[in-house]
């Protein structure tokens, strides 16, 4: 059998490659697969990193995927953005721009992550979420449903934040803290702590009032004095505790979901 013969032979079957129109013998990427979850899943090995690339996924050659990264189902990741270390990125997930998923992040679903924004550590972010601008997702934090992380905000610790959230504007979510609802967090906000109980919220508004009204009786020693300046700061002090108790009820009112 004379085709038989050609294949057999390595310099006339390279020729036969080189000339077949058959296009499922002729591919730009050597075919790899992995298993995950139980499936075996056929991909390649991106050019700019050596990282797993399913064939159903999109990722531009100026995109990064390092070795032991993995991008999945028809994720995309275009521009120069980048998928390093034991990151996976699945689902429809879109990274754009200068982006960078690393550590042992999972970002699933529809996630859309733009322009200079960091997902890392251990991180799970899924859903509809938007994460732009500069904005931070770290640590063991769950992030889900269409929750909006934009313009320098940022989740940490093991914070879970859900619903139809909005962190942005320098505003921090941290500690153990669980914000779920319609929320908008920003203007340098902070949520934090590890317990999420009023109490805690208390002790601390209590221990800032403390420490204010101690200043306080200090100040009452200048009373007597007949500088105006003197008078001024303590009016200032009273005013602060005035302020500091209004603080309490508005941190009471925040964690009982009576106000934002």
């Amino acid at each position: 059998n004379k085709a038989y013969k050609v294949l057999r032979n390595p310099k006339k079957r390279q020729r036969y490659d080189q000339n077949s129109t058959d296009t499922t013998r002729v591919e730009s990427r050597t075919v790899v697969y992995r298993v995950i979850d139980g499936k075996k899943i056929k991909g390649h090995l991106h050019p700019n990193g050596g990282g797993f690339v399913a064939n159903t996924a999109t990722v531009a050659d100026t995109a990064y995927v390092g070795k032991d990264a993995m991008v999945l189902d028809y994720a995309k990741v275009l521009h120069y953005a980048s998928i390093s270390e034991n990151a996976i990125v699945s689902g429809n997930v879109t990274v754009l721009h200068y982006a960078k998923i690393y550590g042992y992040a999972r970002v699933s679903g529809n996630v859309k992550v733009l322009h200079y924004v960091k997902i890392y550590g251990y991180a799970r972010v899924s859903g509809n979420v938007s994460v732009f601008h500069y904005a931070e997702i770290y640590g063991w934090t769950i992030v889900s449903d269409n929750v909006s992380v934009f313009h320098r905000g940022v989740v940490s610790g093991k914070a879970n934040v859900s619903g139809d959230v909005s962190v942005f504007g320098n505003a921090v979510v941290a500690g153990e803290e669980k914000v779920s609802g319609k929320k908008e967090l920003f203007g340098n906000a902070l949520v934090f702590g590890y317990h999420p109980k009023v109490a805690n919220v208390e002790k601390l508004a209590n221990l800032i009032k403390r420490s204010n009204s101690e200043k306080l009786s200090n100040q009452e020693k200048i009373s007597n004095q007949t500088k105006p300046s003197n008078n001024i700061e303590l009016s200032d002090q009273i005013n602060i505790s005035k302020q500091l108790d209004r603080l309490n009820k508005n941190c009471k009112e925040l964690w009982e979901g009576k106000s934002l």
